[in-house]
């Protein structure tokens, strides 16, 4: 919980957030474990960054539009809502928005290994999202519900000093469990693009469960008190299991 780093550089002032470090090296491990799964699976990995920097210019935006949608309370004007430099950003926003982009590139340019692309793609989008929740444990964000648990947590942040559900930390040992468990999976007889949809169903679950534990204001709730992240995970969850049967159905390639 120490979202500012403050020392002086050559004699003039020099601040670091914490977070951003830490989403900057999300994004790294996310692009070198693609590299390497790519690498493995045969593709054509050194194309791993032209199609990661134009995804994060994709998932940056529908990650700042799900947040504004979901946290528009917070914003008084379109310049608050602009800027990003001050946090915010919605997961399941950026992966809709940075998936779209890479299906519809891959469509056009390696259409005949676009399931092997995004079979490695999503294990490294898992990669990258534990790393990323360490950000979101630093700063303070999605933070859980008060717990007397003997691991709850303060926040200093928050400046309230109550013990909470340390819920970052609860999704960053489910995503890396993920990350794991299609990795193994990757070595293993199986259709191409069943690794993509069995990681879609398996986030969704974790993403589900944990919103239970995680506090929300009362405006951030929709229908039956669930968090629009449970919502949208309720949409994926059904939807990679179906994937996987339909994978498992298609003709070998």
């Amino acid at each position: 919980m120490y979202p500012v780093i403050s020392f002086r550089l050559f004699g003039y002032p020099a601040v670091f957030h914490l977070a951003g470090i830490f989403y900057a090296l999300a994004f790294l491990a996310g692009v070198l474990v693609w590299s390497w799964l790519a690498k493995k699976e045969r593709l054509e990995y050194k194309k791993v960054w032209d199609y990661a920097f134009g995804g994060v210019i994709f998932g940056l935006v529908g990650a700042r539009l799900f947040y504004i949608l979901e946290f528009r309370y917070q914003f008084a004007d379109l310049w608050e809502m602009a800027a990003i430099w001050n946090g915010g950003l919605v997961f399941y926003g950026g992966f809709i928005f940075a998936g779209a982009y890479l299906v519809i590139h891959l469509y056009f340019s390696q259409r005949a290994k676009i399931w092997p692309w995004l079979d490695t793609a999503m294990i490294a989008a898992l990669a990258g999202h534990a790393v990323g929740r360490i950000s979101c444990f630093l700063n303070g964000d999605s933070f859980g519900q008060p717990s007397n648990l003997p691991w709850a947590i303060k926040l200093p942040v928050l400046g309230d000093n109550i013990p909470r559900h340390p819920t970052q930390i609860y999704e960053l040992m489910a995503y890396a469990l993920i990350f794991l468990i299609l990795l193994l999976l990757l070595k293993k007889p199986r259709r191409t693009g069943e690794i993509l949809f069995m990681g879609i169903a398996l986030h969704s679950l974790a993403r589900f469960l944990a919103e239970f534990l995680r506090y929300h204001e009362a405006a951030e709730l929709l229908i039956n008190n669930f968090s629009y992240a449970q919502l949208i995970s309720l949409i994926f969850l059904p939807a990679g299991i179906i994937g996987i049967f339909y994978r498992r159905k298609a003709k070998a390639e």
